[in-house]
């Protein structure tokens, strides 16, 4: 119950949040942003990861993001593939190639200052290592933009609703579908023109037992 009570608090606060920024713009007279669209912003990266412990994997990644902002909206596609090997219980290693990931996200900004926005994102995925072929989830909510005057600092904190479900690869059955609250912390540092830090989180509470919860 603590943290369903929390979630509900995380979400009053940025309720409340969002008034005082609209209140202080609208005092303030800031200028609107009048620029209709940015260019299309594209990236890809290419990584590598070794865990160990009772189970051991070896991963290769491909990253791509495409970005494109309007002047109330940001649209985002991301796609992830994963090639490695997985040893379990110091067993054999097993290759594993069924790891990819395709999501989408919209976000709509509710003032002209982009301090405040409505976003809905969706995701299909399957991962090998985490124990199903297909994952579906549909997620919705509110969020808000921090340090919006700050040019080389962007935190935002959007907080929805996440429903999901999954097909294992144990059985091929499916999983029974789940809904959850989730935490949406993003935070961009520009340390100079080519050098910056992202740190993107995802904190899922189970809104049928809020002992479960996933980060």
């Amino acid at each position: 119950m603590i943290m369903r009570y929390s979630f509900f608090v995380i979400l009053c606060s940025i309720l409340i949040g969002s008034t005082l920024y609209s209140e202080t713009d609208a005092d303030n007279g800031e200028k609107k942003d009048e620029k209709q669209s940015y260019p299309l912003n594209v990236k890809f990266a290419v990584g590598t990861s070794i865990t160990g412990g009772n189970n051991s994997t070896r991963v290769a990644t491909l990253n791509s993001e495409f970005q494109k902002r309007y002047t109330r909206f940001r649209i985002r596609l991301n796609g992830r593939g994963a090639y490695g090997e997985a040893s379990y219980a110091d067993g054999p290693w097993i290759e594993s190639t069924n790891n990819w990931l395709f999501s989408t996200r919209i976000d709509w900004f509710t003032t002209s200052q982009l301090h405040t926005f409505l976003f809905t994102e969706g995701t299909m995925q399957s991962n090998q290592y985490r124990g199903y072929w297909l994952k579906n989830s549909v997620q919705g909510g509110y969020g808000i933009a921090l340090f919006s005057e700050i040019d080389h600092l962007e935190v935002n904190l959007p907080l929805g609703i996440d429903y999901a479900r999954e097909i294992l690869v144990v059985d091929d059955s499916q999983r029974p579908e789940k809904f959850s609250a989730v935490l949406k912390p993003e935070m961009i540092l520009r340390l100079n023109s080519n050098i910056r830090y992202r740190l993107k989180t995802n904190i899922f509470v189970d809104l049928k037992d809020e002992e479960e919860y996933r980060i």
